[in-house]
């Protein structure tokens, strides 16, 4: 939820620069935008907690989290030829291939730390006392000193109201960048 606030803020500033959000300015141009559909709606979807409880009963939770990632990389790499969004595209892959990087080191699971959680009021009791007896949440485990590549996991505050408090990661940050200068280079100015 929490990268809805660079695509905010995007927007915004789009708007104060005289952008005319109507026109997409690359509409059309394009190759296969619903890997972004098919990537956002499985994220989506491992929210829901009947899911997400059901996914990992199955225990197939840790193959389904690096999916999304993936598929962003994927869409990112065939669309580099787009060169009007292009530095803003290898952000965006840069960022979630970090990401994607620190769930398959981790099991297919992002290490997040506790201290952080417990600062931001992201995770209820029942939840923080499920990820400290080891049970994963979603895509979420608790970092210890078994986790990997933790400089590249959530470590990060982002005490806001909720549903946008959040602890992130420099992957999501350079998501962030990327998702921010992809809104300001899509839109053309207004006629």
């Amino acid at each position: 939820m929490y990268l809805l606030i660079p695509i905010f803020l995007s927007i915004v500033v789009a708007l104060l620069r005289g952008k005319d959000l109507s026109r997409f300015a690359l509409q059309d141009r394009f190759k296969a935008p619903w890997l972004v559909i098919l990537a956002l709606v499985l994220r989506v979807l491992l929210y829901i907690p009947p899911i997400t409880e059901y996914a990992l009963q199955l225990r197939i939770t840790p193959y389904l989290n690096p999916v999304p990632y993936f598929l962003m990389v994927l869409f990112v790499i065939v669309n580099l030829h787009l060169k009007l969004i292009r530095p803003a595209l290898i952000l965006l892959g840069f960022g979630t291939l970090l990401n994607l990087v620190t769930v398959l080191a981790n099991g297919g699971f992002m290490p997040t730390r506790l201290d952080m959680m417990i600062y931001t009021d992201t995770a209820s009791p029942e939840i923080i006392a499920k990820l400290q007896q080891g049970i994963p949440d979603c895509h979420t485990i608790l970092m210890d000193e078994s986790s990997r590549l933790t400089f590249l996991a959530d470590n990060f505050p982002l005490p806001l109201p909720h549903p946008f408090a959040a602890v992130f990661s420099i992957g999501d940050a350079i998501i962030g960048i990327g998702a921010f200068w992809l809104f300001q280079s899509i839109f053309p100015p207004k006629r």
